[in-house]
């Protein structure tokens, strides 16, 4: 049976590893803890006036060693990477001061410049997109102050803004009118009364404007349930964006079959990330990229057909290459053989070359053409390099005035 853990084991005692939550941030979690504890060595070494080269503090260990004695609670693997990646993005510098030529322990130190500019890029980008997710909700939180008003035709002010003192019992309100006026009747809320208000810029296409409604809507997209981790989220996304975007995300999601929450946080997040805060501009994205799509497709239908048509240029080509070689093996059949042309050439050559090169081929005549029809490759080029111009020359001597030919015969 395992020991049950103590309270001592899960609570400090001693003074723990600490993060700034800036620099995580920045950095990211694990490269943070990481990052942290280097500068708590520098700074030790800083204090005793240890390892200072190269004009710099420094501090070193083995990969196995940062793991075991500082990161135990981080995979050895885990240590190894976010140690390469702290000095791939410039953050730590490293080098080897060891005396023994063996030793490849690293030496690091902090690139504080570095660390400054990546941090204020990082912060600043999150700071961006902060203001853009703060414009895209300025809308919606216009649209509830206004849902406010309608409703609550006559706004109690509260004393001390609390309807509670500090003894805990009830403060009765104080009306903006007069106590005198309290007799009077309170305006009844009519149809013509909450006309003076517009939700022309907010309402949707089916005149639906509450988060019940977008959240059944998009439950019946979905096909089910939104749960509780995924609930919340929908229902801050429905009071920080307008209502004309949302309306148009959810018609795009019944158009596209959306069956995943995540659909719809993808969606936000393209949203944030493109500066979108209306519907028109949600649709005048999605329209561009349709178009987008259209056109790609109209691309690789045109890079099909025209490679068909590449494919059947070659089918062609290869069909009328094919035809000639069986039309000219045609020619060679019907070709008339005329063995004495070998006769002439035997004072051109040695009885021994005669034999070889000569002898074992065919002579034909095609019209006024010699077709020398050698056995094989090799033939032919023997033929080609030594003996043709020879063969020819005795040929014209001859009174044959065609074309001399080579050609390989065909099984």
């Amino acid at each position: 049976m395992e020991k049950e853990l103590t309270v001592q084991e899960l609570l400090f005692n001693e003074h723990p590893i600490v993060i700034n939550r800036k620099l995580a941030k920045c950095l990211g979690l694990k490269e943070a803890v990481v990052f942290q504890q280097i500068h708590y060595w520098l700074e030790v070494n800083k204090r005793t006036k240890n390892n200072f080269k190269d004009d710099k503090y420094w501090t070193y260990n083995s990969v196995k060693a940062w793991h075991e004695n500082e990161f135990d609670f981080l995979s050895l693997r885990t240590v190894e990477r976010t140690l390469q990646k702290l000095e791939k993005d410039g953050l730590l510098e490293s080098k080897t001061f060891n005396k023994m030529a063996g030793d490849k322990t690293k030496w690091y130190t902090i690139n504080y410049d570095k660390l400054l500019e990546v941090c204020n890029k990082k912060l600043s980008e999150k700071e961006i997109l902060s203001i853009k997710r703060k414009d895209a909700g300025r809308k919606g939180a216009e649209i509830k102050a206004a849902k406010k008003e309608f409703s609550d035709p006559i706004q109690p002010t509260w004393q001390d803004g609390d309807p509670y003192n500090q003894l805990g019992r009830t403060i009765q309100p104080t009306w903006q009118n007069d106590t005198t006026n309290l007799a009077e009747a309170i305006p009844e809320i009519t149809t013509e009364t909450s006309t003076k208000i517009s939700f022309s810029n907010i309402s949707n296409s089916k005149g639906e404007n509450s988060h019940i409604s977008f959240q059944n809507r998009y439950e019946k997209i979905i096909g089910k349930k939104l749960g509780a981790t995924t609930l919340p989220k929908f229902q801050e996304h429905i009071k920080n964006f307008r209502v004309d975007l949302i309306e148009s995300i959810l018609v795009y999601a019944e158009e596209t079959n959306a069956r995943t929450y995540q659909w719809f946080e993808d969606r936000i997040n393209d949203c944030l990330r493109k500066g979108i805060t209306t519907g028109e501009q949600f649709t005048d994205d999605i329209n561009a990229y349709r178009e987008k799509q259209r056109q790609a497709k109209n691309r690789a239908i045109k890079e099909k057909e025209e490679a068909k048509n590449l494919d059947n240029a070659i089918e062609v080509a290869k069909e009328r290459e094919l035809s000639a070689i069986i039309n000219r093996e045609i020619d060679l059949i019907a070709a008339e053989e005329v063995p004495e042309v070998k006769q002439l050439l035997v004072d051109i050559v040695s009885t021994t070359e005669f034999n070889a090169w000569i002898v074992p081929n065919k002579f034909l005549r095609i019209d006024d053409d010699i077709i020398f029809l050698c056995r094989n490759n090799l033939t032919k080029g023997v033929i080609e390099r030594k003996y043709k111009d020879n063969i020819l020359s005795v040929l014209r001597d001859n009174g044959i005035t065609g074309e001399l030919i080579l050609e390989v015969e065909r099984n």
